[in-house]
């Protein structure tokens, strides 16, 4: 039995017509393979536009460090909904998934996690944070009032910021991430 070795001089043996250059796939697949694709890029380009901030956060608002100061996230509704009307100040609710949402995980980095959130919060407000989390198991009774909350005020996108008056009635809500970096969110947070 004779063997054929292949050869590399420029030519190929899947298209004897034209040596050297590859046959195009057949029109079949190439649409099938670009109706496969076009969704999730679709929803990948527009999970960066929903939730990107393009503006640049100031000097001011540089992220804390490992040992800096830290905001006090509360998991408990019911309990921040009691402290706020012990204080008399307001609430911001947190909707997030952090392990799976990057503009989640950008909000967070950005501005929930500077100093100049921080200290503003830790002053002004009583924190809740309500996650969504795809690989980080939780409570029983902690995933249910996540889901309670979330259809009770109606949260159709993360992340999204609710802001309750000490007796708990919604003020505002932020959706995505505003232009502005943090700055955009205290003066939003002092003026409502």
């Amino acid at each position: 039995m004779q063997r054929i070795a292949p050869s590399f001089s420029g030519g190929s043996s899947l298209n004897p017509k034209r040596p050297g250059i590859v046959p195009p796939l057949p029109r079949p697949i190439i649409m099938i393979m670009s109706k496969l694709l076009t969704l999730p890029l679709a929803l990948f380009g527009l999970a960066l536009v929903a939730g990107c901030d393009y503006g640049q956060a100031s000097a001011s608002s540089a992220a804390s460090g490992e040992n800096g100061p830290r905001a006090n996230w509360q998991t408990d509704y019911e309990a921040t909904l009691a402290a706020a009307a012990a204080t008399g100040n307001k609430v911001l609710v947190q909707f997030t998934g952090s392990d799976w949402c990057p503009p989640c995980q950008a909000l967070k980095r950005d501005v929930l996690d500077t100093e100049a959130f921080v200290s503003f919060a830790n002053e002004n407000l009583h924190l809740v944070e309500l996650d969504f989390p795809r690989n980080i198991r939780q409570p029983a009774s902690l995933v249910e009032q996540n889901r309670t909350l979330q259809e009770q005020y109606n949260i159709r996108g993360f992340p999204t910021l609710v802001l309750l008056d000490s007796e708990g009635n919604e003020l505002d809500r932020k959706v995505g991430m505003m232009r502005g970096g943090v700055d955009a969110y205290l003066s939003w947070l002092r003026s409502s």
